[in-house]
C-alpha cells in the first residue's frame, strides 16, 4: 500500500520513429519487406527526376502538367508519412491549378528542401526495416 506502480517499461518504439519508418513497416506487414523496399526505393530514385520534370513544367508555363506532377508526389509522399513533402506538393499543386506559374516556380526552392529532408527520412527507414528483416535481393 502507498508504492506507486513501476513505470513501464514496454513503450511501443512507434512513438519514436519517424512517420515514415512506420509507413514503411505497415507497407511491409501488408506487402512484404521486399516490396515495401522496392517502392520507397523507387521512389527515391525517381524524385530528383519527378522534380526536374515539374520545374520544366512551371517554367514552359505547362500549368496542368504541373498540376498533374505536384498532384502525383503529394500522393506518393503521402503513401510514405512524408508530410513535409506533402504539404510542399500540394501548395505547387494549388498554385499550378490557379494559373500562377510565377507562385508556382517560387514554390520549387522549398519543394526541393522539403525533398531533400524527406529522401534522407526515408533512406534511414528502409535502412531500418532491412535491419530488422531478411530481405531478398532482387534478380
Amino acid at each position: 500500500p502507498g508504492q506507486e506502480p513501476a513505470p513501464r517499461r514496454d513503450v511501443h518504439v512507434a512513438a519514436m520513429e519517424a512517420p515514415s519508418a512506420v509507413a514503411l513497416r505497415q507497407l511491409a506487414n501488408e506487402l512484404s519487406a521486399e516490396d515495401a523496399a522496392s517502392l520507397a526505393s523507387d521512389c527515391l530514385s525517381d524524385l530528383d527526376a519527378q522534380l526536374d520534370e515539374l520545374q520544366e513544367a512551371l517554367t514552359l508555363r505547362n500549368a496542368e502538367e504541373a498540376r498533374r506532377l505536384a498532384h502525383s508526389l503529394k500522393g506518393t509522399s503521402s503513401i510514405f508519412c512524408l508530410d513535409a513533402l506533402r504539404e510542399a506538393a500540394e501548395a505547387v499543386e494549388s498554385s499550378a491549378r490557379g494559373g500562377d506559374a510565377s507562385h508556382s516556380l517560387s514554390l520549387m526552392a522549398p519543394l526541393r528542401s522539403a525533398a531533400t529532408a524527406a529522401s534522407a527520412e526515408l533512406r534511414t527507414a528502409v535502412t531500418s526495416l532491412a535491419a530488422h528483416s531478411v530481405l531478398v535481393p532482387m534478380s
